[in-house]
């Protein structure tokens, strides 16, 4: 096998575009449903492959403006819009203040001065405790206004919809409104009016084919052949189900999607039902309560809903070590090394860049004699569409005798350090970096079993702990996925 670097060839699949929509406010418990001042026919619209709406159509619709960037977000209460977690925090990862948010409410075409228009500062940003950046997962924040919105024709609150109601509103098969100014092509401009678009609520199973990390907080919408979804600078913004009463309820936030409207790849937001009291903890106000409903006719043949796959969460607990001196091995990969029971072993490899690799295997990580090999893998294909790679790839087999033990986990933690140079990290986001593990199962990188210990982003070293074999590489989650529009 050839050396280390010149053997990995790592393809990064094409970023998904975080879908920034303003979002749409939720009702408080006094406030019921209001009716759109538009019929709609949800099979009509769009905004990639979507349509302007109306003026006043979508009321509870909110402009949010994070710094520099675009989002959507829904005004829930008077003084209150949700919006999407991701929103609210910076490129550096630190949470936005809230005097670097703005919301406007009752805009419909943002290059024009409209007599509907709300501006409003923000006094407080809430974000949810448990946003996991890496998933997406609990991908929900709040903006409280620091005066209460004039509710009138063109702005209103729109109810939360309930768990009890999904089966009979939101359902697969079953329509969905989503609105926003985001990008109505991948890769394209804002736009200039409150653009809207239809798309059928997805199963979970069916939209985790396509993703692997959709997890019960989250609910898909879209099309398979693509062609119609929310996109870029939509995120936060609303997706919405009719009520069967005249009224519409918030059912999800726009989150993340793989690139816009591809075929194969759904839309996904957070799903609003799973955060009724979360929402209620935070705002004081009881949200609109789950009303009796008339059953609505799904689409053709809807998929039965499943229980979605759950998500991993990095441990991310550093706590600062010395500085590695790694003792390159000038031995080709693979090679190996005999392990016993009371001893500590050390094995390290340096690539022709001059960039190492040191594992060290403490006493007690086994029970019995055994052999681990290191190894290079000379491809990773693995499914890219969540992180992006490094070009640092390693991989750790354990033998019994001639026996290969997959699977494998140690009786103690191995402390593995990675350093890197400049170029295995191009166009990745280096604070967000950790040691992930594939998972054949998922298709997918996973972090279960691993805490990372020391990140020196001066000396561009890493330092993990794990108690698993397998193939091991440095990720980062696709940053390009999960950014607003940023509005020049």
């Amino acid at each position: 096998m050839r050396p280390f670097g010149y053997l990995i060839q790592l393809f990064v699949a094409v970023p998904l575009f975080l879908l920034l929509l303003p979002t749409t406010p939720l009702a408080a418990q006094d406030q019921p449903p209001t009716t759109p001042t538009a019929t709609l026919d949800p099979r009509e619209i769009d905004i990639v492959g979507g349509q302007p709406a109306s003026p006043g159509e979508w009321p509870w619709q909110a402009m949010v403006r994070p710094g520099g960037y675009l989002c959507g977000g829904t005004l829930v209460a008077a003084n209150w819009v949700v919006t999407a977690a991701h929103c609210v925090y910076d490129d550096a990862g630190n949470l936005f203040s809230p005097s670097a948010v703005t919301v406007k409410l009752g805009e419909y075409d943002r290059t024009v001065s409209e007599t509907s228009e709300q501006i409003h500062a923000v006094s407080q940003v809430i974000a949810h405790e448990q946003y996991d950046e890496w998933t997406n997962n609990n991908d929900i924040a709040l903006l409280q206004l620091t005066a209460p919105a004039q509710l009138n024709d063109s702005v209103k609150t729109i109810g939360l919809l309930a768990t009890e109601m999904e089966s009979t509103l939101a359902a697969p098969g079953y329509d969905a409104v989503v609105t926003g100014w985001g990008t109505t092509v991948e890769g394209g401009s804002a736009a200039t009016r409150l653009m809207e678009v239809s798309v059928p609520i997805v199963s979970n199973t069916q939209c985790n084919r396509a993703y692997g990390t959709i997890t019960e907080n989250m609910i898909c919408a879209g099309y398979e052949d693509g062609g119609k979804d929310s996109c870029q600078g939509d995120s936060g913004g609303p997706l919405v189900v009719p009520d069967q009463s005249g009224g519409w309820r918030l059912a999800g936030v726009v989150s993340f999607g793989y690139g816009c409207a591809r075929a194969g790849f759904y839309g996904v937001y957070t799903r609003v039902s799973r955060y009724n009291n979360w929402i209620t903890d935070h705002i004081g106000t009881a949200v609109a309560t789950a009303t009796p409903v008339a059953t609505k006719t799904p689409l053709p043949t809807p998929s039965p809903t499943s229980t979605p796959v759950s998500t991993t969460t990095p441990a991310k607990t550093p706590t600062p070590t010395a500085t590695p001196s790694p003792v390159p091995t000038t031995e080709p990969s693979p090679f190996s090394v005999t392990l016993v029971p009371d001893e500590e072993v050390s094995l390290s490899y340096e690539n022709p860049s001059g960039n190492s690799i040191f594992v060290t295997v403490p006493a007690g990580a086994v029970n019995e004699e055994m052999t681990l090999i290191f190894d290079v893998p000379s491809a990773v294909v693995a499914q890219t569409t969540h992180v992006q790679l490094a070009k640092r790839v390693m991989q750790l087999s354990i033998y019994r005798d001639t026996l290969a033990l997959t699977n494998f986990q140690f009786s103690a933690p191995l402390e593995i350090t990675v350093t890197y140079g400049d170029n295995d990290i191009k166009g990745i986001a280096e604070d967000a970096l950790t040691l992930a593990i594939y998972d054949f199962a998922t298709d997918s990188w996973k972090t279960d079993d691993i805490t990372l210990l020391d990140h020196n982003l001066d000396e561009n070293y890493l330092v993990v702990e794990t108690t698993r074999t397998g193939i091991y590489a440095l990720v980062a989650p696709n940053r390009l996925t999960f950014l607003p529009l940023v509005q020049r």
